[in-house]
Order: structure tokens, then C-alpha cells, then sequence
């Protein structure tokens, strides 16, 4: 007798279990389960399937009618640099069961327009076993519409990657490859300085489309020349211990996109 009195699971795991000395040399078997519940937390068992086969074949063998697998789609499809010309990263949870087969892989789906439908003219990857894919070919600053299907290991569902039986889900998920940002404008007279407590002088601004973040700039001559002290993503900086020091100081802010690069 097999018996686990540690496991805890939070999701679908595969168990393998060597019953050699209780079923070698025997003609006829029974596999019963039982479950011994506790006094402080519940358990519980959820079997998908039971395999029992010889050491020597493969662990999974495909039950054959052909049954779809279950998979529950794209979960994400980004930008992988906004910054530069990289392409456009999809992922996806692995699919759970494949349906009458054993194993299978993935087809990656692009096009311009929603909900379309998904065919050998906009496949772009098949045959994927990963659970990701680079679109390293994605246009840049197009919305772009991507599908991503399951196909088993059989060969008797037209699936094309191996003729296997495909997923039917609709999960459409849409991402741009951008190469660069749009730069912000000028934060012009919107900035303004404050002592705060005698000690530190605040500089503010307000918040401008396509800012990321801002840099702040001090001299102390209003014809500079300025040299960087800090960078913000907030709307403020305090210029630490510099109220009380005697000097005359000027700021200039700039606001910067995602990419590092400054406006006026």
C-alpha cells in the first residue's frame, strides 16, 4: 500500500508512484482510494486520470477519439521594450489537459483586426511547447490582435502543427511595438519653490501628458549653468538642508518620458 500524509497541492501536479512490488507477476489488479480526513484542516482529492503502465513504455499513452484540449488562452501580450525596436512578448498558462492526447504545443495568431479569425495566412508560430513567444516581427506602433491555440499530439484533428485537435478558445488580447516615446512639453511657469521648516527647499510643478518623470536642475546664476541634482515621479522635490545655507539658488525642471529622454 502507497499512502502521502504530506501533500499539498494548489494546483493540477502529476504523482508518480512505483507499485512494482505489489503488482508484478499479477494478472488482475485493484487500486482503491481512500482518504483519512483531520481535526484542524480539511482535505481533499481530485483525480484527472489514472495511468498504470509497464517501467519500460512511456509514462502517457494518447487514449485516441480525438477530444480538444483544454487551455484557457493568452493571459498577456506587451510591449517587450517600449524604448526600442523588440517586439511585442506573449505568455500563457500551460494548457491543463489535452484533451485524448498526451502532450501537444501551441500556435501564435497576429492580425489588425479584432476578433479575427484565425487562419494559415496570419499563423505566425506553431509547433511552440513553451509557454511564451517574441513576436520579434511585429510592426512598429500598430495595434496588433493576438490568438494563441492548443493542439494535442494526435493526428486525426487537422491541428497545424501535427493534424491534432485544436482549442476553440477566443481569448484575443491586442499590444503595439513602440520604438520610442512621445516626448512631454515644457513645464513652463507651473514651477514654483518653497522653504520647508528652514531647512529644505521644495520645487513643484504640475503634471504634463507623456511625463514619466522629471528631472530637477539647480544653479546659482539664473543663466546656469544647471547641473542635475535629483529625479522625481512625483509632482515635488526637496532640495534637502539648502533653504538655510546662504545661497542663492535657481531651479529648472525638466520632464522626461519612459525612454530617459527630456522635453524642452
Amino acid at each position: 500500500m502507497w499512502s502521502s500524509t504530506s501533500q499539498s497541492d494548489s494546483g493540477w501536479t502529476l504523482q508518480t508512484v512505483d507499485v512494482s512490488q505489489f503488482t508484478d507477476g499479477i494478472a488482475n489488479i485493484k487500486i482503491q482510494f481512500k482518504q483519512q480526513g483531520g481535526s484542524v484542516s480539511h482535505s481533499g482529492w481530485n483525480i484527472d486520470r489514472l495511468i498504470l503502465n509497464s517501467a519500460s513504455q512511456p509514462s502517457f499513452e494518447a487514449c485516441g477519439g480525438c477530444l480538444k484540449p483544454s487551455f484557457a488562452g493568452l493571459t498577456s501580450a506587451k510591449d517587450l521594450d517600449g524604448c526600442g525596436d523588440t517586439g511585442i512578448t506573449l505568455s500563457w498558462l500551460p494548457a491543463p489537459a489535452w484533451g485524448t492526447g498526451s502532450t501537444g504545443t501551441y500556435a501564435v495568431y497576429r492580425d489588425t483586426t479584432p476578433g479575427f479569425t484565425p487562419q494559415a495566412s496570419n499563423r505566425i508560430a506553431l509547433g511552440i511547447t513553451g509557454t511564451s513567444y517574441v513576436d520579434a516581427t511585429a510592426p512598429n506602433g500598430v495595434p496588433l490582435y493576438y490568438l494563441v491555440r492548443a493542439e494535442n499530439n494526435e493526428t486525426c484533428g487537422g491541428g497545424p502543427n501535427n493534424g491534432g485537435a485544436v482549442d476553440l478558445n477566443t481569448v484575443y488580447l491586442s499590444a503595439q511595438d513602440q520604438a520610442s516615446q512621445i516626448l512631454p512639453g515644457s513645464l513652463g511657469s507651473s514651477v514654483q519653490v518653497a522653504g520647508i521648516n528652514d531647512t529644505e527647499v521644495r520645487v513643484s510643478w504640475s503634471a504634463i501628458p507623456n511625463a514619466a518623470s522629471y528631472h530637477v536642475y539647480r544653479a546659482s546664476s539664473p543663466s546656469g549653468p544647471f547641473t542635475l541634482i535629483g529625479t522625481s515621479s512625483s509632482l515635488y522635490y526637496e532640495d534637502a538642508n539648502q533653504f538655510t545655507s546662504g545661497n542663492s539658488w535657481y531651479y529648472n525642471v525638466k520632464a522626461s518620458d519612459s525612454c530617459g529622454n527630456e522635453g524642452p
